[in-house]
C-alpha cells in the first residue's frame, strides 16, 4: 500500500529558521512526555488509588483526570494537572511553526489509512483555528497552530483557557459519578497486580504487532520517523 502524499492544506506562511539545538530538544522533550504517559497507562490501575498525585503527574488523558479527581484537592487537581496538560502544547505548536510540512506528514504516516481526515481537518482548522484551539487544545491541534503560524500571544491564551475548561469539565464528572467511579478504581486497586500483568503483556504484543507490519513499534521510533521527515525536508531545502 502506497504512503500517503500529504498535500498542504494550510494557508501557507513565512516560518522562522530554528536554531540547530531545537530539534533535538524538542525531540527529546517530547520524548520524555511519551515515556511518562505509557508508564501512567501501564500502571494505572496499581496507581489511580494509591498514588494519584503521581499518576497525575506522568498522565493526564481523560481516564486520568476522571479517575484522580475525587482523591485530590482543587488546588493540587487544577494545579498539577494544569501544569501536565499544557507543557506538551508549546513543543508541538513549535514543531509546526518550524517544520511545517513535515511535521505534518508524520502526522499523516501515523494515522495511515486515517490520512484523509488530517487534510481535511487542516481544511477546517484554516477557516476556524481559535474556537478549536480553544475546544480542543491537544497535541496534533497545538502543532496545527504552530503549522498555520497562530501568534504565540494568541495561541497560549486559548489553550489555558481550553485547558481549564478540559479539567473543570473532568472535575464536574468526576463529582457527578463519583460512586461508579470509585466502583471502578476500588476494583482496579484489588486486582491491580494481574491488571498490570496483563497491561504489559497487551503492550508487548501490540508492539511485536507494529514491527511486523513495518510500523514503529513505539511511540518514540515514531519520534525517530519525525526526525528523519524533518531532516530530509530540510535536505531537500539546501
Amino acid at each position: 500500500m502506497a504512503e500517503p502524499t500529504h498535500e498542504p492544506a494550510l494557508t501557507a506562511v513565512e516560518r522562522p529558521r530554528p536554531p540547530r539545538w531545537a530539534l533535538p530538544v524538542l525531540l527529546g522533550a517530547v520524548g520524555v512526555l511519551v515515556v511518562a504517559a505509557n508508564v501512567g497507562n501501564l500502571f494505572y490501575a496499581t496507581l489511580v488509588e494509591r498514588h494519584p498525585l503521581l499518576l497525575l503527574c506522568l498522565n493526564s488523558t481523560i481516564r486520568v483526570l476522571g479517575g484522580v479527581t475525587n482523591q485530590l484537592d482543587a488546588s493540587t487537581y487544577y494545579g498539577v494537572g494544569f501544569v501536565r496538560l499544557l507543557v506538551a502544547d508549546p513543543l508541538f505548536y513549535l514543531l509546526g511553526l518550524f517544520y511545517g510540512d513535515a511535521a505534518l506528514r508524520w502526522i499523516e504516516k501515523k494515522l495511515g489509512d486515517g490520512a484523509a481526515s488530517i487534510v481535511w481537518f487542516e481544511k477546517a482548522f484554516n477557516k476556524a483555528r481559535y474556537p478549536i484551539v480553544l475546544i480542543a487544545p491537544n497535541n496534533p491541534v497545538c502543532l496545527l497552530a504552530g503549522a498555520s503560524g497562530m501568534p504565540v500571544p494568541v495561541f497560549l491564551a486559548l489553550n489555558a483557557i481550553g485547558t481549564i475548561g478540559r479539567l473543570y469539565l473532568a472535575r464536574l464528572f468526576g463529582k457527578a459519578f463519583i460512586a461508579p467511579i470509585s466502583a471502578v478504581t476500588g476494583f482496579l486497586d484489588r486486582y491491580r497486580w494481574p491488571i498490570l500483568a496483563a497491561s504489559l503483556a497487551l503492550f508487548a504484543l501490540q508492539s511485536a504487532l507494529k514491527k511486523k507490519q513495518g510500523r514503529p513499534a513505539s511511540e518514540l521510533g515514531s519520534l525517530s520517523e519525525l526526525k528523519q521527515e524533518i531532516e530530509a525536508s530540510e535536505g531537500d531545502d539546501q
